[in-house]
């Protein structure tokens, strides 16, 4: 259509809809190519979800300057809502929209809930004045319940929706007038909120994907701050078909109100069912991020859609996919993280793997606090659904709460630890060249870098994979005296160093077996593998996390020999770890006692062996009286129904079996940090792994705390590990329950604390 003109929020908004439109008037813009940009009018970023009086000037001043020059022009908005109020002259401009009653009936979160409440799930509610949604009053509304959201009749973004801690007798006002009518439900802890477009037509209607949709907690507020098409694929089926059938539900009706055009949908799954949370008449903030995905695959935009639906009693375009991919996370300025944020910008701007968004944001510009700063985006998952059915975040596209300095102190090197093991870390081209002139990088373990600070504390952190991109960390070096150091948001942090490859590992044995496929140096502990690869993963039933699926060789006793005689006299190696991928149980445990037997015949340096589990003592003590002095067993995995899932092969292993064979090893090697349990830190719930924890410590054995990282082409490859804040809540759980049994969490050796949330305070 000739002389169509968009009107909505972002110019971003209309990139793939083919050039239906003339040209935009958005409050967030290029001002240039036809688009007509409030914020560069005013050379000023506003939040667009508070009140600011120029929105209806400026929309009108410039539909006006688009008439003048064009008196056929017409206007699609994006809300048709926001023009409705507009004087007559402007009213006769707009086409493809509904009757300003049927919008605002509609709008009404206390209407919808009413009236669909009897055809489709809705959650529990009540309707209060703001003055009574105090904690005291919803406990008793809701007694089972920990928070309350508390909805304005007319909201949209999050802008109107609250939280309430109804544990906090002292919870401060919200910011709403007293005599106004609020909606109020339960929190649901375990829930994910799902989104999706719909468009009405007469006599058809169309649903488009559904995307998981990412709600930010700040304080009080509720706010969206995301899509995620890409997410939603990992919902179950059944889930998925719940959402599609509530949906359809809710299409009927629209279309029996005579409704036509897109519309968003809102549903919460919780505890198996799917409620209606609200309905938007209007296109979403993922519409542009739908269209991107549609148009990719060749299908019309929304916007021709809903054109469409005006046009015709039902459909006459291709009907859209059930699946889309893609995914986008909003920022918002705030003056405190205005630097930080400024980093992401620029870091996503240059990032090879996400997409940076901005509708021409110049920094320079006065920014409101709230306003719209950039989007990322991206063609694959920012976010997952974790086992308890919630949302979990990639790490790296948040902002850290943490502040981190250059002190040598035990918390602030904590806080960079656990910021290195979930958030990885980049390193710039001149340090990478300057680390391979120097002897190579360390890369034999999860595609990471072993580095080295304040002296003697080791870090293996995640490196040069795409999320890495957005760490705030980064190596870089000092072309002066090519000193290696961390950066922190673009500031100098720290001196360190980096752990160089070992020259041996691509040494070759007489069988023809490269060394680094039988053992690794890291950092001063030589792990031998037992055997190559994982017989799990062979036959079908290997941890879905484990990247172990081995080279395909058979690797003999005498090459594990060849190899450990190559070690014996090497300085950097003062202890030994005989461990790997499982085996069958009793060739496993034969391999691991003539391995041990043979250390001990040339050297007394301690022997740490980590297997499957051993049941009897006797087995035990005969691989002590072959020079083991450390044992672990790895439970990983407190919850046995997520163990099943993820961990199919070692879950034939019950906890309780676990334990037990944990006791028994106390008693043969000791109590003293001797025995030892890996536990994966991103799987179960707080108060599941505190109980773990405490089983663990009771059979005189002591946890090692492991960040779960996801490793590239396996089924977890896209399952996030959980942030630094997280991971400190379980880290110090954790150690409150160790130090009341008088223990430590381990591994006991500083070096082989690398890879583990751990840091030896003496």
């Amino acid at each position: 259509m000739q002389n169509c003109f968009w009107v909505g929020i972002r110019e971003s908004d209309i990139a793939d809809t083919k050039g239906i439109y003339t040209g935009s008037i958005t409050i967030f813009g290029s001002g240039e190519n036809g688009n007509l940009s409030m914020e560069k009018d005013y050379h000023q970023r506003i939040d667009h979800n508070g009140s600011c009086p120029h929105y209806d000037e400026f929309f009108q001043q410039s539909m006006q300057r688009i008439i003048d020059r064009c008196p056929d022009a017409r206007f699609v908005q994006y809300d048709a809502l926001d023009g409705a109020l507009f004087p007559e002259q402007f009213q006769k401009q707009f086409i493809f929209q509904n009757p300003y009653e049927l919008l605002s009936k509609i709008n009404s979160k206390f209407y919808q809930k009413k009236t669909l409440e009897n055809i489709v799930p809705v959650l529990p509610y009540h309707v209060l004045p703001a003055q009574e949604c105090r904690s005291e009053t919803l406990k008793t509304l809701f007694p089972t319940a920990r928070r309350a959201v508390i909805q304005r009749d007319f909201s949209c973004g999050g802008s109107g929706t609250f939280q309430l801690w109804l544990s906090d007798s002292r919870s401060s006002a919200l910011p709403v007038p007293e005599n106004e009518f609020c909606m109020v439900t339960a929190f649901e802890e375990h829930s994910i909120s799902v989104n999706l477009h719909c468009v009405i037509y007469a006599e058809d209607f169309l649903l488009f994907a559904p995307s998981v949709q990412i709600i930010n907690q700040d304080g009080q507020r509720l706010e969206y701050i995301g899509s995620d098409y890409s997410a939603f694929q990992s919902i179950s089926q059944a889930e998925q078909i719940l959402v599609s059938k509530t949906a359809e539900t809710i299409c009927q009706f629209l279309q029996a109100q005579r409704y036509l055009g897109v519309c968003g949908i809102d549903l919460l799954l919780s505890d198996g069912k799917c409620y209606l949370m609200e309905i938007n008449p209007r296109f979403q903030a993922s519409s542009a991020l739908l269209n991107r995905s549609l148009v990719c695959v060749g299908f019309p935009s929304l916007q021709e859609y809903h054109q469409d639906s005006f046009c015709n009693p039902a459909c006459s375009l291709p009907r859209p996919p059930h699946l889309a991919s893609g995914s986008l996370i909003v920022y918002h300025f705030h003056q405190e993280v205005a630097a930080r944020l400024h980093w992401l910008w620029n870091a996503v701007g240059q990032s090879h793997s996400f997409t940076l968004c901005d509708d021409n944001l110049h920094w320079n510009w006065k920014m409101e606090d709230g306003c719209y700063a950039f989007q990322i985006r991206s063609d694959f998952a920012l976010s997952s659904p974790t086992f308890q059915h919630t949302l979990r975040l990639h790490p790296n596209v948040c902002l850290s709460p943490f502040e981190i300095s250059s002190e040598i102190c035990y918390g602030n090197l904590l806080k960079l630890k656990l910021l290195l093991l979930s958030r990885g870390v980049s390193i710039t081209r001149k340090a990478w060249c300057a680390a391979q002139r120097n002897g190579g990088v360390d890369w034999e373990e999860f595609c990471a870098v072993t580095i080295k600070i304040a002296r003697d504390v080791w870090i293996t952190s995640p490196c040069m994979e795409k999320w890495q991109e957005l760490s705030p960390l980064q190596i870089d070096m000092e072309p002066d005296d090519g000193t290696f150091f961390l950066r922190f948001y673009g500031e100098r942090l720290m001196d360190i160093e980096i752990m160089q490859a070992d020259p041996r590992g691509n040494w070759i044995t007489r069988e023809g077996n490269a060394y680094r496929d039988i053992a690794y140096l890291n950092p001063d502990r030589l792990r031998i593998y037992h055997r190559d690869g994982c017989v799990l993963q062979s036959c079908g039933k290997g941890c879905q996390f484990c990247d172990l699926f081995g080279t395909g060789k058979s690797i003999s006793l005498s090459e594990i020999f060849e190899v450990l005689d190559a070690y014996r006299d090497e300085p950097r190696v003062s202890h030994y770890l005989i461990g790997g991928g499982s085996g069958q149980p009793k060739e496993e445990y034969q391999t691991i006692l003539s391995i041990a037997a043979h250390i001990h015949s040339v050297s007394r340096k301690h022997i740490y062996v980590m297997s499957q589990p051993i049941e009897g003592q006797s087995a035990l003590r005969q691989l002590s009286e072959q020079g083991v002095t450390e044992i672990a067993f790895n439970v990983e995995v407190f919850d046995e129904t997520i163990a099943k899932r993820i961990m199919p092969g070692k879950s034939r292993h019950s906890v309780d079996d676990y334990m037990r064979c944990l006791e028994n090893a106390a008693a043969v090697f000791g109590s003293g940090g001797e025995v030892r349990c890996a536990v994966l830190v991103g799987f179960d719930e707080l108060e599941q792994f505190k109980a773990g924890i405490r089983r663990i410590c009771k059979t005189g054995a002591v946890p090692m705390l492991s960040l779960f990282r996801p490793c590239a082409d396996t089924p977890l490859e896209n399952f996030m590990p959980v942030n630094e804040a997280d991971a400190m809540a379980y880290y110090q759980a954790a150690k409150s329950i160790c130090d009341s049994f008088y223990v430590r969490l381990g591994p006991s050796c500083r070096a082989c604390q690398n890879n583990v949330i751990a840091l030896d305070a003496d």
